[in-house]
């Protein structure tokens, strides 16, 4: 068993933790290896009763909302007598708390945790510009789709940002502010390089996120010097003809317009389609939903009465996490997910009150992937792919994690 009398522990979460950011962006299925790891060192714990950490409030509250989320959706499943395989994408949730468990006893090295987040996004902008520009893609993907791959490349960047806290208090500062800043900066350029409108979405409530959690050090020079170089690095995104976000701006407008024409069959009119399904469906059974066969089946009869495009059936989601949760799983689908996404936090900001600049760090982070996921649910059902599950779940503990486990010294026996 691994212990923190030799460090073994410790750094056997930072390997995994270092696993995850690398490879999640960067190898097909990545996002599934240091979790595996960290899941199988949880079971182990969980055997040894008196290696158990010792909960605090905060730590039990993100058990209940990942345990809240797994149940409803179990539940769901074995109510309508789904498959088996409806079970797999919520049991990520159940492990990521037995994983919880281990990292709360044995926390990673905070340094690993960014490095591993800079050499992602890092990763990540390698593959973007070299299908773009030597494969001559229309949208870089890596080995995933381009909307999850350039939705998570955006907030890799901005969990860089957050550890500008972390990286104040060390010695060496600025190399290391250097270092996440360019991991911004590259997550930035492979969600751009992806045309994924959806991480877009999600910037001003990660500006949000860092003014509100850093405010005690944001003088009016600091935050003045912040916005001019927003606005500047936006603009460079939108002019820059290269990069192709003015054309995938164009494009929502015009296939707004084409859709008030009657034209749905484009990715903007597409998704209106299945958004006006959805709430037709959510108004039929608001408190039980349609579960996924019923969901599949409902929208089949949208089809055949040509109420919406058969070429939509091609989706078994709504590309709205809130209307697809809420037309399968009713209203208590819905409080489970705005459970998963807004009490953790809650909880990151109850815990710093009074912090320091590195605790703010960790909370941003955890608070930055919560918020991230709204702005990416907007326009995609994130839940219903296993890149989206594995990396909120695992991302959100590790986050915490960092910020609530206790001190190394406490945990020596």
């Amino acid at each position: 068993m691994l212990t923190d009398r030799t460090g073994l522990g410790e750094y056997y979460s930072s390997v995994c933790i270092f696993l995850f950011g690398v490879l999640c962006l960067t190898v097909d299925s990545g996002y599934s290896w240091g979790p595996a790891l960290l899941f199988l060192a949880g079971l182990i714990l969980l055997f040894r009763k008196s290696q158990w950490p010792r909960l605090k409030v905060e730590s039990s509250v993100l058990v209940a909302v990942l345990a809240l989320f797994f149940g409803v959706w179990v539940l769901d499943v074995i109510l309508r007598g789904e498959s088996a395989s409806g079970l797999d994408r919520p049991s990520r949730f159940l492990a990521a708390v037995v994983a919880f468990f281990w990292l709360l006893r044995y926390p990673p090295r905070p340094a690993v945790f960014w490095l591993c987040l800079v050499v992602g996004a890092f990763g990540a902008a390698g593959i973007a510009v070299w299908e773009r520009f030597v494969e001559d893609a229309a949208r870089a993907s890596g080995y995933n789709h381009p909307i999850q791959f350039g939705n998570l490349s955006m907030m890799f960047g901005l969990l860089c940002l957050c550890g500008a806290g972390w990286a104040v208090g060390q010695r060496n500062r600025m190399l290391w502010l250097c270092l996440l800043f360019t991991g911004f900066l590259c997550g930035f350029l492979a969600s751009i390089l992806s045309g994924s409108r959806g991480g877009w979405v999600s910037l001003p409530l990660a500006v949000l996120v860092l003014y509100f959690f850093y405010r005690p050090w944001l003088n009016k020079k600091v935050m003045s010097g912040i916005v001019l170089a927003g606005v500047a690095l936006v603009a460079v995104a939108y002019f820059v003809p290269q990069t192709g976000v003015q054309d995938r701006v164009m494009q929502v407008y015009y296939d707004v317009k084409l859709h008030s024409e009657g034209r749905v069959n484009t990715p903007v009119g597409t998704r209106l389609e299945m958004w006006n399904a959805a709430a037709v469906m959510i108004a039929e059974k608001p408190f039980t939903g349609w579960g996924q066969p019923g969901y599949e089946s409902r929208m089949e009869v949208f089809a055949d009465n040509g109420e919406i495009d058969r070429d939509i059936l091609q989706y078994d989601h709504a590309h709205n996490e809130f209307l697809d949760i809420t037309a399968k799983r009713g209203i208590a689908g819905l409080l489970s997910l705005l459970s998963l996404y807004f009490i953790p936090v809650v909880v990151f900001w109850r815990t710093i009150k009074g912090a320091s600049l590195e605790r703010r760090s960790f909370a941003a982070a955890g608070a930055m992937v919560c918020l991230s996921y709204v702005g990416f649910s907007l326009s995609q059902s994130f839940m219903s792919h296993n890149s989206g599950v594995m990396v909120f779940a695992f991302m959100l503990v590790i986050c915490a994690s960092l910020l609530l486990a206790e001190t190394r010294e406490s945990r020596v026996q």
